[in-house]
C-alpha cells in the first residue's frame, strides 16, 4: 500500500475496519483510503477540505448520535 501513499500524506486516524484517514500537507485535504481496496488506493477521493474540516464532521456525527439516543430513551 505504501507505493500509492503519496510523499506528503501523513495517517493520522484509522476507523474500526483497518482503513486509514490521511493528511495531505500539500492540499490540505484529509483523505480515506481502504487497504486491499484498488479503487480506494488508486484514485482516492477527499472527504474533509482541511483538517478542521475533518475534526468538525466528526464531532457534528458524535452530537448527532448523543441527539438520537436521548431521544429514543426518553420515547421508552
Amino acid at each position: 500500500m505504501k507505493e500509492y501513499i503519496p510523499n506528503d500524506w501523513y495517517p493520522f486516524a484509522e476507523d474500526m475496519g483497518g482503513a486509514t484517514y490521511y493528511w495531505s500537507s500539500e492540499t490540505h485535504k484529509v483523505y480515506f483510503v481502504i487497504p486491499n481496496d484498488p479503487d480506494s488506493l488508486e484514485e482516492p477521493d477527499p472527504i474533509a477540505d482541511s483538517i478542521e474540516e475533518f475534526i468538525e464532521m466528526m464531532n457534528n456525527s458524535v452530537v448527532e448520535e448523543d441527539e438520537e439516543e436521548s431521544s429514543s430513551l426518553q420515547e421508552i
